[in-house]
């Protein structure tokens, strides 16, 4: 039941009302937090306020200001993650009371928003956009907010962007960079970027982010082959995003494993079948700090060295999941529509 409402507030299907009531029937005091946001603070963001976003089409990208939040519903809003001392999930959802929209891009006919700038996307930046200074590298270029928000900063000197998708790139020289301000910061190239990151000295920047996957699933595989690339550059800071959600998703994988649940994402799976072959699990105490995953990078990287060629086949899998999902999302109503 909990599975279920996360993934439907995730997509905003649940207003604010069913949220009390679901509230109360499941008994999710704890593990899940609701705030209320003012459209005026979502949408005085700096770069919702200065770009503008006309309805662009370019071969199967299209970019407009379609994405709509309608008002009350239940959205994502912060990352999840799990509470150290229990192992306790925590999700944090937001609402406003006033109808929201935001710019987004989708490819063909997809209606899911693949890149999209709204309150989730912001605050799982926000760490990185603060912390980052000197050159900078990004894997992924969305639709420029991050490099927006760190062309801003005077601590920040350079800006590379890394984008595998031409059309992409287009949309973005030609209808959102000309209105930065300080566009003589960044620098766009046309490149796989897991494949530059393995080829290229990376010693020339000081922060390097990286955001070339949609979810957690699709993330994994490439995650694996960034850490390998980060060990051999201790004085560069690397970031990834959504590393806080992997973590709490190979977290819950440990807990399914221990518990003989079988549904699960092979690839995570495997991963936490292995490690928690190599745990002796006495009582609740063991199970929480085996599960904590301290050094997290350290211990999937290591993982990692040692099944090198399984990662490949794994990650294939991963892929066909996520391929096979965007075609049901293709096709599918609404399947809430008749719930309530």
């Amino acid at each position: 039941a909990i599975s279920k409402f996360s993934s439907m507030s995730d997509e905003g299907l649940i207003d604010v009302n069913r949220y009390s009531l679901f509230q109360k029937i499941l008994m999710l005091d704890n593990d899940i937090k609701l705030v209320k946001l003012d459209k005026e603070f979502i949408l005085g963001n700096p770069f919702l306020t200065n770009i503008q976003f006309p309805n662009i089409k370019q071969k199967e990208i299209k970019l407009s200001k379609k994405r709509i939040i309608p008002a009350g519903m239940v959205t994502k809003y912060l990352e999840r993650y799990r509470e150290k001392n229990t192992m306790q999930q925590i999700h944090t959802f937001f609402y406003c009371d006033k109808n929201l929209r935001f710019p987004n891009i989708i490819e063909g006919d997809t209606f899911v928003s693949w890149m999209t700038v709204e309150p989730f996307e912001i605050e799982s930046f926000a760490s990185f956009i603060k912390e980052a200074e000197g050159n900078v590298l990004l894997g992924g270029l969305g639709l420029g907010y991050v490099a927006y928000m760190l062309s801003e900063k005077k601590e920040v000197e350079n800006i590379t962007i890394l984008e595998l998708n031409k059309n992409v790139i287009s949309l973005f020289k030609e209808n959102i960079l000309p209105q930065f301000k300080h566009q003589d910061k960044i620098q766009v190239i046309h490149a796989d970027a897991i494949k530059y990151l393995q080829e290229n000295d990376l010693s020339v920047y000081n922060h390097i982010n990286v955001d070339i996957w949609m979810d957690t699933p699709d993330m994994i595989g490439h995650y694996l082959k960034c850490l390998e690339v980060e060990k051999k550059y201790p004085k560069v800071a690397f970031s990834y995003w959504l590393e806080p959600e992997l973590k709490e998703s190979m977290q819950t994988s440990m807990l399914r494993s221990f518990c003989g649940y079988s549904f699960d994402f092979p690839f995570q799976r495997k991963i936490a079948d292995d490690f928690m072959k190599k745990q002796t699990v006495r009582n609740k105490e063991d199970l929480i700090a085996v599960v904590n995953l301290d050094q997290f990078r350290d211990k999937m990287l290591d993982w990692y060295m040692e099944h090198k060629e399984e990662a490949k086949t794994l990650q294939q899998t991963s892929n066909h999941m996520m391929k096979d999902s965007l075609v049901k999302q293709k096709i599918m109503n609404n399947p809430f529509k008749n719930l309530f």
